[in-house]
């Protein structure tokens, strides 16, 4: 098997080097949100202003009825006066929207590069309600005194609702296939949306995949849970779980249970097929969430004591466990996921190290092709890559094609005082690599002492709880 996708990877090179199409594939245009629509479904970004999607068409008619639809990520914001700030940019309002995009890796154009999707109608939904397009609160929300915008919005699953309408008028609605995905918080997003896009295309051959988007729930290093405190409060005031996530399978089966907003949780009951790409030592996860031994983390794992090794291989090897006994996701017939050892985050958004990444051979681009040309019949471990843990000794990095791709930017390593640090924007490569992870399930881990105490977490079908 894995010589056949060696092959393949072969091909894809030859293909590269071929000569482009003089003017290639048009970019990706920008729709946004009739207003009389926006209107009627409650369709807003959070300082009022309409969302929207870029576009791109099928490339040829053997493929208008196939779509990809990938969800922008870019972290989340947890309070009024954190969601008022939000407003004032990108990632809240689109009044700064760009009239078109050209994406690279897993929405690239080019059949070299991005075998699987490049020929397909191609989506880029943007962000802009600051909860994983699940919040859903009626009316606006005041925001605190002197803050520039005086109301917000919470409407990120009419946001979702107002695109998919309009995009059913574009064709979506007769689609043979149908891929959803997005990056960072797009993954989230993706995770806890997948199984109503599912149920409501049904007959299609759908499939999701996430990119860096499943957060183990760990401590930080000191012990504390501060950051998923601030994850289940912004949940509440966001009024996600209760009516913006309709559809979610773990909802359903767990009866409104609101740690179903996690995407551990999220992942653990997904109905349809998924592709998981993860790094195990996730870039944001460890700024953000660990928030320790920041010399090896900050210098790309080059200044790192013997315990700050251990400390991370530890995350890696724990996170693993208990995504890969978490319930039947992990190992579902038509399932599959590539966990790298790099130190990235949203890795596959760039061109680099979608096709530069390797785990036994095989490019990431090539993997999720494999996958996604399987049909989804065959047995997980056939689309499963799994990470090297650092090495004890200098070098620590385990994966030389990490250090093949140029860094394209890294989030910085912010404290977690303030709950703006949820709001970056996705990174992708840092050029130095490390450790095992990937999904996460339900685990609060003693990294120091390498145990794993697993919440239970019982799913219908599986012997296993996590």
């Amino acid at each position: 098997r894995r010589d056949m996708l060696m092959q393949q990877q072969l091909l894809i090179i030859v293909l590269g080097m071929l000569p482009a199409v003089v003017g290639g594939a048009p970019p990706l245009v920008l729709t946004r949100i009739d207003e009389d629509l926006a209107g009627q479904m409650g369709a807003y970004c959070l300082d009022g202003s309409l969302p929207g999607f870029w576009f791109a068409p099928a490339q040829s008619p053997e493929f208008n009825s196939s779509w990809i639809i990938y969800l922008q990520g870019g972290g989340f914001c947890a309070t009024p006066g954190d969601c008022a700030d939000r407003a004032t940019g990108d990632l809240g309002s689109s009044n700064g929207w760009e009239d078109t995009q050209t994406l690279g890796g897993i929405m690239n154009d080019d059949p070299a590069i991005n075998p699987a999707f490049s020929q397909f109608n191609r989506v880029h939904v943007g962000y802009c309600d600051g909860w994983f397009f699940a919040s859903n609160r009626e009316g606006t929300v005041t925001t605190p005194d002197g803050s520039q915008v005086k109301e917000i919005h919470l409407r990120g699953r009419s946001n979702l609702e107002a695109v998919l309408h309009v995009l059913d008028g574009m064709g979506l609605s007769s689609a043979t296939e149908l891929v959803l995905g997005g990056g960072s918080a797009g993954a989230t997003a993706t995770l806890k949306h997948a199984d109503y896009l599912y149920n409501r295309y049904p007959g299609v051959k759908f499939g999701a995949v996430p990119v860096s988007g499943v957060f183990p729930l760990h401590p930080d290093f000191q012990g504390s849970m501060g950051f998923w405190d601030v994850v289940l409060q912004a949940q509440d005031f966001h009024n996600s779980t209760q009516a913006g996530m309709g559809g979610n399978k773990c909802l359903e089966v767990l009866k409104g249970d609101p740690m179903c907003g996690m995407p551990n949780y999220s992942y653990a009951f997904l109905e349809p097929p998924v592709f998981v790409f993860n790094s195990a030592v996730d870039l944001y996860a460890l700024e953000n969430i660990w928030k320790g031994d920041v010399d090896c983390v900050e210098t790309g794992f080059q200044n790192c004591t013997p315990d700050a090794i251990d400390d991370i291989n530890a995350w890696g090897y724990s996170f693993y466990d208990t995504i890969s006994t978490s319930g039947p996701t992990f190992n579902k017939l038509g399932n599959g996921a590539f966990i790298d050892s790099c130190l990235e985050h949203c890795a596959p958004e760039s061109t680099n190290a979608f096709t530069g990444i390797t785990q036994d051979g095989v490019a990431m681009n090539a993997a999720v092709s494999s996958w996604w040309s399987s049909g989804f019949k065959e047995a997980a471990d056939a689309h499963t890559y799994l990470p090297c843990p650092l090495n004890e000794q200098p070098p620590h990095l385990c994966n030389p094609t990490c250090d093949s791709v140029n860094q394209a930017g890294r989030s910085p390593n912010k404290n977690l005082g303030t709950t703006n640090i949820h709001t970056h924007t996705c990174m992708h490569i840092y050029s130095i690599n490390r450790v095992c992870v990937c999904v996460c399930v339900v685990c609060i881990i003693d990294l120091r002492g390498k145990h794993a105490y697993r919440t239970p977490l019982a799913v219908p079908g599986s012997s296993e709880d996590a």
